[in-house]
Order: C-alpha cells, then structure tokens, then sequence
C-alpha cells in the first residue's frame, strides 16, 4: 500500500465508532446535507459543509470534521482518489463519492 493510502487510513481509522449512540443519527443528517450539497454546488469545499453544518445545528465548531471523518471510515462518502490526501479543506464535493449504503449497504433509502 502507497504512503498516502496508508495516510489516509490513520486519518479516518479512529473514526469508525462515535462516541456516543445518537452521534450516528447526526452523522446521517450530515450524509444528507453532503449529498444536497453536492447536487447544488459541487465546487464547494468539504470544510466549508462542514462549518455550515456545524452552524446549522448549532454544533461545537469542528463537530463536522468529526462527522465527515466517520463518514469515510464508514464508507457513506468515499475518495474519488485514496492516493490524494484526505484534506478537507483541500477538497471539492466532486471529490466524493457519496455511497449511501456505506460499508454494511444499510442506509439506502433516505438519500434523494
């Protein structure tokens, strides 16, 4: 495996279980609210999603960095390229692949 894959992987790695039981009900939300994003702006920033996710739900600032990063250990949003590092503030929302299954292919549904 390349540096940067592996990079990538400590990034997200300690991500994969929140904390707390309703963090993944928050963490979806913000699966949606990425996937609008998208559709509407797909040149805007993850981190300027994140920030507005944040404010939006009145959130601790940095809680959507903290999202977007179990969203990728979980694999609802994936790199287009896991050998560019996973930077938030580098990357575009056409940098993602929005996966609404994620790694256990359960949350399908609820994403227009």
């Amino acid at each position: 495996m390349s540096k940067p894959f592996v990079s990538n992987m400590d990034y997200i790695h300690e991500y994969y279980y929140l904390k707390e039981k309703d963090e993944e009900t928050i963490s979806l939300y913000f699966l949606e609210y990425l996937a609008n994003a998208k559709r509407l702006s797909s040149q805007q920033l993850l981190v300027t999603c994140c920030n507005e996710f944040d404010s939006l739900y009145n959130l601790e600032n940095g809680s959507g960095i903290y999202y977007l990063r179990h969203l990728f250990a979980k694999q609802y949003i994936l790199a287009a390229n896991m050998e560019n590092p996973i930077q938030p503030f580098k990357i575009n929302l056409t940098e993602i692949i929005v996966n609404k299954g994620g790694i256990n292919g359960i949350y399908d549904n609820s994403i227009s």
